[in-house]
């Protein structure tokens, strides 16, 4: 993701490229007097084989810092949260460092492909409370939600930040993506790996020292901002990916 502002205000921390409104809307048609079907196509599918799939960009069109109640943010999270029959999940917490430590999740990241963003949700500065759209949105088995790596230690975190997501809707795609492969194992296919030899994408940034960073921060870095962004963007490509070409 190409980011060339950030900033803390009354809507949160913003990464967004130059084509985001200001305004914390999603971004306005460059052509409005252009034909508003068309201008959808190009934002989010194409024609292949004849056929309209819905393929997502590279980059989201917005990345928003969701940390305050009183938020731009948090509104447009809430709207988007009511809207959505797909999400991609992701998290992050604090590491365990120490022998018996489990800290809850920090940082909560969430990909919708109708608005094209990512919210990088900060448990800890909204009082680990999440909005009630965004815990029914989690909770209902109707609304299909999309990991990659999804496993018992991420279903541990859910449980001990008071965090209830459905297992029926919930899909792991680090196994769909390595059954794609010919992998045997999925535990031998990290996101990144997916990433490239799937969508042909070669920006992601695994760092550990990012990976394994404090997303307790009061304020989290651009980088730890992107990197989170990016784990649940990718995995939404990567789901739209599989759909469009029947792995």
């Amino acid at each position: 993701m190409t980011c060339t502002h950030y900033a803390s205000s009354d809507r949160g921390q913003t990464l967004e490229p130059d084509k985001s409104a200001a305004d914390g809307s999603a971004p306005k048609d460059e052509n409005p007097d252009g034909d508003d079907v068309a201008n959808d196509q190009q934002l989010h599918g194409a024609y292949v084989d004849n056929e309209y799939a819905f393929i997502l960009p590279e980059e989201a069109s917005e990345v928003l810092v969701v940390n305050s109640r009183t938020s731009g943010a948090y509104t447009a999270l809430c709207n988007d949260a009511c809207a959505a029959q797909l999400v991609a999940v992701d998290l992050e917490w604090r590491p365990d460092v120490e022998r018996g430590s489990n800290n809850p999740i920090a940082v909560l990241q969430l990909a919708f492909p109708e608005s094209l963003r990512v919210y990088v949700v900060q448990l800890s500065r909204l009082q680990r409370q999440l909005p009630p759209e965004v815990r029914m949105l989690l909770m209902n088995p109707m609304v299909q939600k999309v990991g990659f790596a999804v496993d018992i230690n991420d279903m541990a975190k859910f449980h001990r930040s008071r965090i209830i997501i459905s297992p029926l809707a919930l899909l792991d795609m680090q196994e769909v993506c390595a059954a794609s492969l010919g992998l045997p194992e999925k535990s031998m296919l990290g996101l990144k790996r997916a990433a490239e030899e799937l969508l042909g994408y070669y920006g992601m940034d695994k760092d550990k020292r990012l990976s394994c960073s404090n997303w307790d921060n009061v304020d989290l870095t651009p980088e730890q901002v992107r990197y989170a962004a990016m784990d649940a963007w990718v995995t939404l490509r990567l789901y739209f990916n599989y759909q469009a070409n029947s792995w």
